[in-house]
């Protein structure tokens, strides 16, 4: 059977109610929904009322509110928009470890020369890079502000918008502090690396975020 529009309505305020607003798991989740319905409706004659009741309770554990140290305690979301989240950054996550790690591991703890002598030559490229980075981070933010719409790549490029405050540090000091001073510091060159990671980051995900709204022709 084919449900009523007053009977899909009633889907969207369930989904409404459980902030299943990203787009791409609404969508999802209101078709799995509408289809395990039609199915009790006709395998056990049922009302929609009893289904809807059988069907949402089945659903409602996974749209508890949670996090994940991967995004930081204090952004939530339904469980399953943190797990197809945490699926699609993890490897990003380790990337973003990484980039802080290497400087300190080579420089402070390795010491090695051809590594601190390739890095003060190319401090001066790297710094540049995060003046650059940092307006096109800018840039990129007020894009995906401008797009009202919310997806699960949405969710975490907002948790990633913190990252902005370590490209205006670089930016003041390669804009207006002496720079002749090419000392390798292990920490200030893990601090623009890490920057310009997640930078990185936040383009692939704004992409995505773009595509997936192309995807369902929602902009």
């Amino acid at each position: 059977m084919e449900l009523t529009k007053e009977q899909t309505q009633k889907i969207e305020r369930f989904l409404d109610k459980n902030n299943i607003i990203y787009v791409d798991i609404r969508l999802e989740t209101y078709d799995h929904i509408v289809t395990d319905i039609e199915q009790k409706i006709k395998d056990q004659n049922i009302s929609f009322d009893n289904a809807l009741i059988m069907v949402t309770s089945s659903w409602r554990r996974h749209f508890k509110e949670t996090s994940s140290f991967y995004f930081g305690i204090h952004f939530t979301a339904p469980k399953m928009v943190i797990e197809k989240a945490k699926k699609s950054f993890k490897k990003f996550y380790f990337i973003y470890i990484s980039a802080y790690f290497f400087p300190l591991i080579f420089i402070q703890y390795l010491e090695s020369v051809l590594f601190i002598a390739l890095t003060k030559n190319i401090l001066p490229v790297l710094q540049g890079l995060g003046v650059f980075a940092t307006f096109f981070f800018i840039f990129l933010m007020i894009k995906k502000w401008k797009i009202k719409e919310k997806t699960t790549y949405s969710f975490i490029l907002r948790t990633q918008t913190a990252s902005l405050a370590f490209g205006f540090i670089i930016s003041f000091k390669y804009l207006f502090t002496n720079n002749n001073d090419l000392t390798v510091n292990a920490i200030w060159i893990a601090f623009n690396l890490v920057f310009l990671v997640s930078t990185y980051i936040y383009y692939v995900f704004y992409k995505k975020h773009v595509e997936i709204l192309k995807t369902y022709k929602i902009s």
